[in-house]
């Protein structure tokens, strides 16, 4: 991932973010859904802004996919609060 992205906590979950950003093999607008690992939390917060990480390496992506915006349903599914 590269470094222009942007990330939300879950209100309902401080361990799952949500992540867009530009991915770094197809160079495409993508998001991620991600569970960062409770031992890893607080320096994941600190270096997400400056980008070009492996999510892996802090935690397990639940789900992702190519745009600029998650589908509300997903959100839903993973309890983020969707406006409708």
């Amino acid at each position: 991932m590269t470094k222009k992205f942007t990330s939300l906590v879950s209100n309902q979950d401080k361990y799952l973010y949500q992540i867009k950003g530009i991915d770094s093999v197809s160079k495409r607008d993508s998001w991620w859904l991600v569970r960062v690992f409770p031992n890893k939390e607080v320096i994941f917060s600190k270096i997400i802004e400056k980008g070009n990480l492996c999510l892996t390496d802090y935690g397990e992506i639940l789900a992702s996919g190519f745009g600029t915006t998650i589908p509300p349903e997903i959100l839903k599914e993973y309890g983020f609060k969707v406006d409708e």
